[in-house]
């Protein structure tokens, strides 16, 4: 676990980025299902050692910007601090905020092709990531 009271600008970054970016696949189809919001609650949580508050205060700020940006804001603060496994990572994370409702939306899968692009991942690359989540 990450003790945020040492946590750095640049983690902070990190942090907010994949937050955001999973935030804003639960909205990509247009319905903010619990299941996908919770599962983006609990990786943030299980990725940090935060209070509930803190928490709280980085969800709302997310949904803020996710409201009111493109993705280049958060896919230029990826490209920045994460190397190839880390983007792979977030990757899965995308794929599984989208199955947390058991479905995948037609939205979801196309925002999650472009964040990928965006990112310098391969079309292999998505495949691959879809193909392990799906069980999951």
């Amino acid at each position: 676990m990450i003790n945020t009271d040492k946590l750095d600008w640049q983690l902070q970054e990190i942090t907010y980025a994949a937050t955001s970016l999973m935030l804003a696949v639960a909205k990509a189809d247009f319905d903010e299902d619990p299941e996908e919001e919770l599962f983006v609650v609990e990786t943030i949580r299980a990725l940090l050692e935060i209070d509930n508050e803190t928490l709280d205060q980085l969800l709302i700020y997310a949904h803020t910007r996710t409201d009111s940006h493109d993705l280049g804001e958060f896919t230029d603060l990826v490209n920045r601090h994460y190397g190839d496994d880390d983007k792979q990572a977030l990757l899965d994370c995308l794929w599984r905020v989208a199955y947390a409702d058991g479905r995948i939306d037609q939205y979801e899968e196309q925002f999650i092709i472009k964040v990928a692009t965006e990112i310098n991942l391969t079309e292999s690359d998505v495949t691959a990531s879809k193909e392990r989540m799906a069980g999951k």
